[in-house]
Formats: structure tokens, C-alpha cells, sequence
């Protein structure tokens, strides 16, 4: 696969805030063999707990995680998928990085 079909993205994940900092260790850890079984450059930065403007899945706060990494589009669909699926995610979003 050639290196023009890589872009960076950067993911926002919220995790539970019940969830105990093991739990989303093991969660993050789920991703980055994913991440570097397809080779792919990445970096979670745990970003702390914030509250949100409105209660998400009922909660009214979550962990916050952003991910960082370098892939293509089938990646970043495997990624979704399976934050979708993961019951400790409460919501993300990722977003194309624009290059300058």
C-alpha cells in the first residue's frame, strides 16, 4: 500500500467515568495491538475526566481519550467498529487531521 493513501487522524474517545483506570487500560490496550498489528504510528494521551454540556447514555461526565495515528480508511472503519461495540465507550468521534 503506498504511503499517499495514509493520512493522520485523531480520534476523541469518552469512556464511563465509573470505569477504574485498569478498565481503560484494557480498553486502550485492545487497540494498540490493533493498531500496531497493521503497522500503523500512533499516541493516546489520556486527557482526564470532563463534564459534558448534556448527559450522554445517561452520564453527566466521562474519562477522555484522544488518539492520534497515521492509516487509511479501513483502519479507521475497524477502529469505529469497534468503539461502537465497546460497552465502557460512551462516545467518539474521529476526524482527518488536514496536512499543511
Amino acid at each position: 500500500m503506498e504511503n499517499s493513501l495514509y493520512r493522520t487522524y485523531k480520534t476523541f474517545i469518552f469512556f464511563q467515568p465509573n470505569l477504574e483506570k485498569n478498565g481503560v487500560l484494557d480498553v486502550l490496550t485492545r487497540y494498540y495491538k490493533l493498531l500496531s498489528s497493521k503497522e500503523a504510528q500512533f499516541c493516546f494521551q489520556h486527557l482526564g475526566t470532563k463534564l459534558f454540556s448534556y448527559p450522554i447514555k445517561g452520564f453527566s461526565s466521562g474519562t477522555y481519550v484522544q488518539l492520534t495515528f497515521t492509516g487509511n480508511g479501513e483502519l479507521v472503519e475497524e477502529i469505529n467498529k469497534q468503539l461502537s461495540i465497546t460497552e465502557s465507550v460512551i462516545r467518539h468521534i474521529t476526524i482527518r487531521k488536514e496536512n499543511k
